[in-house]
């Protein structure tokens, strides 16, 4: 019954006394009370606050009640009520809700004083863990454009930020939670300016920074955008006011095959000719599925429109030289008119070699930021799965920036994109290490609606303006994108991989020395340029090779020649034989290359070839191939073709799998001279290499320029070439 009557006591005092306690005494923690009965006062935490919590977590004060009260002498509760206006510190710092826990492992004792009593304070202890792990980051949510064009402005309207926590336990327990941040709390910029209604003023990359605070440090995000000049990749034509002029000149040809015969019209013209098979038809049935840009007319049309895309690439170290001035030399070479540099563009080289049948179009991209969707290491140590790689993130770029299917480059509508060609700018770090410009095959096949890279080019800025080496033209070389642009059509190189003299061409050739005109055979394998086609005595006027349809094949003593019931023959490239041409100084053979060191032959004369084409299968269950009987046979089997017999001996044809023939070629220069074609200086085709009037080619006198004095293939060659006359 005591206890009652102390509580009524209290309950009597506590009435008494709400409007005098302000004026009570006060000590350290507690304090010494005037009124009657009243011993002391203290601040006292009536329910504690959550006190266990992770590294990083957020104090919780949000349960706490405090309350302040009175005591008798017997230390009787005589007076208790809360207290809401206090403030809590920890290591002298006043904290609150929300305050992030930075400690970790650590007990941590908070104080509570009284805001109108300041010395009426108590304290009560927190516990913190220590985490395995701790991440956050800021993130981007709603739609944000990637691409814009000149005069465009940026709107941040509609994304939201979120700041997302990831901590791990010492127990491996994996905690998430996120926190929705307004736009006051983030801070965005582009080079240092505020991005909200930033207006783009030039084509280029521009990087959106957006920051705001996180636990300990920063949080950033950024966002990659591009301000795009052209509006469309979509393949242009470039016009056709390149001029082609064959010069009037004619060489007069005497073939011998039986020297009984008195007739001397044994042959087909080119109106009777029809090439049956061309390097574009054998990259549709080749081994290793490289797919060839068509380098002829469709039925029933002019010429082909073939479309090159190309994109400059910039590299890590590219983008101070990501200019519109060397964008537009890039154009220039591709496409510009062959008048506005030093040789020829691309365009204006392959329209005058192919006699206007060949119109390369295309069109030059914005800058594709290689770096922004996969890492390039050095150039230098590029490899076929890497180009792979690139060219697909080049077409995947293009098809997204452009709004692009890409079918347009796709002419033939076979599932590949006709080229690309990419031009990286940005010099790899070491210097020893430049890569050579390049073709290559992904081997890749798609479909009409989705057409993907199979055939591509690979170059480097430094070759297109010069700089690469003091003997390159400057302000545009396209030399060597006419050559590589040759593989992409089918060519293969005319010279040998071995670094030494080996060269059966010696150097004059476009797809050797990377100079001149392509020789006959190599128009012929395109599809450009049909021969006289002799099958018995001959002779034959034919106009200079500036001129179509202006050479000759003959053909060794077994070949049978059967024209169509409609009297055309079907003469097929894939095959062994001799070709004659009347070479000229002139047009694209009037200019030599100081980078290579060669110059053309400044005389007129016949030009003899020795062509070895023959397609080789592979044996069942074998890595070995053998060489078809005729080309008829070849195109009747219905397995992968293959073109093995080369110029080079680095890669020679046993390597390939044709066993024995390492010394074909594919085609080699027949010196009238006697001289056996090489690249050193003795071997170099020089005006002697040339057959003038009165010369004459039998095989037993140029036995020496041949292997083991015959046809590679070992059957008879008994016609004789004499040259009657040249005007």
């Amino acid at each position: 019954m005591k206890k009652k009557r102390i509580v009524s006591l209290a309950l009597f005092l506590s009435l008494s006394l709400l409007s005098s306690c302000g004026n009570s005494s006060v000590s350290q923690k507690s304090s010494q009370s005037s009124q009657i009965g009243i011993a002391v006062t203290k601040l006292e935490i009536a329910t504690l606050p959550k006190v266990n919590y992770l590294k990083y977590d957020t104090l919780d004060l949000s349960g706490m009640v405090v309350v302040q009260n009175d005591y008798s002498v017997g230390e009787d509760l005589l007076l208790s009520q809360p207290v809401t206006e206090y403030r809590v510190t920890m290591d002298g710092k006043v904290v609150d809700t929300g305050e992030v826990l930075l400690q970790s492992a650590a007990k941590k004792t908070l104080t509570v004083s009284s805001l109108s009593q300041p010395d009426l304070e108590c304290t009560f202890d927190i516990r913190i863990q220590d985490l395995r792990s701790f991440s956050e980051t800021l993130s981007l949510q709603g739609e944000l454009p990637t691409y814009y064009h000149v005069g465009d402005a940026l709107s941040l309207d509609g994304l939201t930020y979120v700041r997302q926590v990831t901590r791990t336990t010492l127990d491996n327990q994996r905690l998430e939670e996120t926190k929705s941040l307004s736009q006051s709390d983030v801070q965005a910029t582009i080079d240092g300016k505020d991005a909200k209604g930033y207006v783009f003023s030039k084509p280029g990359r521009y990087v959106l920074s957006f920051l705001a605070d996180g636990v300990e440090e920063k949080l950033s995000l950024e966002r990659v955008l591009y301000c795009l000049e052209e509006e469309s990749a979509s393949p242009e034509k470039h016009g056709e006011s390149e001029t082609l002029s064959p010069d009037d000149k004619e060489m007069t040809v005497t073939i011998t095959t039986d020297p009984t015969d008195e007739s001397y019209d044994n042959y087909y013209s080119p109106d009777e000719v029809e090439i049956a098979h061309t390097i574009y038809d054998y990259g549709k049935r080749a081994y290793d599925d490289w797919v060839y840009a068509p380098s002829l007319p469709k039925s029933g049309e002019e010429r082909a429109e073939t479309p090159i895309l190309v994109v400059p690439v910039v590299l890590s170290d590219g983008e101070e030289v990501a200019t519109e001035e060397n964008r537009d030399l890039i154009f220039k070479t591709f496409f510009g008119p062959g008048e506005d540099l030093a040789y020829e563009s691309l365009h204006s080289y392959y329209w005058k070699s192919s006699y206007g049948q060949l119109d390369i179009t295309g069109t030059v991209t914005d800058y594709f930021y290689a770096e922004d969707f996969l890492r390039i290491p050095q150039v230098g140590s590029m490899t076929p799965e890497l180009l792979e790689k690139l060219s697909s993130s080049v077409r995947s770029w293009v098809e997204t920036a452009y709004d692009d299917d890409l079918t347009e480059y796709d002419s033939d509508k076979d599932g590949t994109i006709d080229a690309l060609w990419m031009v990286f700018l940005g010099r790899e770090s070491n210097p020893d290490a430049s890569y050579w410009g390049l073709s290559g095959t992904t081997k890749n096949t798609g479909d009409i609606e989705h057409p993907v890279v199979n055939n591509y080019g690979f170059i480097g800025m430094d070759f297109i303006d010069g700089s690469y080496d003091p003997g390159m033209d400057k302000g545009g070389d396209a030399h060597v994108v006419i050559h590589e642009t040759g593989h992409l059509l089918g060519l293969l190189d005319y010279y040998s991989y071995d670094g030494d003299s080996y060269s059966p061409l010696g150097g004059l050739d476009c797809m050797d020395g990377g100079i001149m005109d392509h020789n006959p055979y190599s128009k012929m394998l395109l599809g450009w340029s049909k021969p006289y086609v002799v099958y018995g005595n001959s002779t034959i006027t034919i106009p200079s090779s500036q001129a179509k349809d202006a050479f000759i094949v003959v053909v060794d003593d077994e070949r049978e020649l059967i024209p169509d019931a409609e009297g055309i023959l079907h003469f097929d490239p894939f095959d062994e034989y001799l070709l004659l041409d009347y070479y000229t100084p002139s047009n694209l053979n009037s200019r030599g290359y100081a980078y290579a060191g060669d110059e053309p032959i400044q005389k007129d004369g016949g030009r003899l070839y020795h062509v070895d084409n023959r397609l080789a299968y592979r044996r069942e269950g074998s890595y070995r191939y053998d060489l078809f009987e005729t080309p008829e046979k070849a195109w009747a089997y219905d397995g992968d073709l293959a073109k093995l017999i080369v110029n080079s001996r680095a890669t020679g044809e046993t390597s390939s799998g044709l066993i024995g023939m390492d010394s074909f070629d594919e085609i080699r220069w027949i010196s009238a001279d006697g001289r056996y074609i090489s690249y050193n200086r003795s071997g170099k085709p020089n005006e002697k290499t040339l057959f003038q009037a009165g010369d004459s080619f039998a095989l037993s006198d140029y036995a020496d320029q041949f292997n083991n004095g015959m046809l590679n293939s070992g059957k008879a060659f008994s016609s004789t070439i004499t040259i009657d006359s040249i005007a």
